[in-house]
């Protein structure tokens, strides 16, 4: 249980950088 809990948070974490990072570059894109 543990470790799903570690995976599931570095998954989220990945998740909000992927996110932040789609939005950077889309800004970006209609800059």
């Amino acid at each position: 249980m543990a470790k799903f809990e570690i995976s599931r948070r570095k998954f989220l974490t990945a998740a909000g950088l992927g996110a932040s990072g789609i939005m950077l570059s889309g800004c970006d894109a209609f800059d």
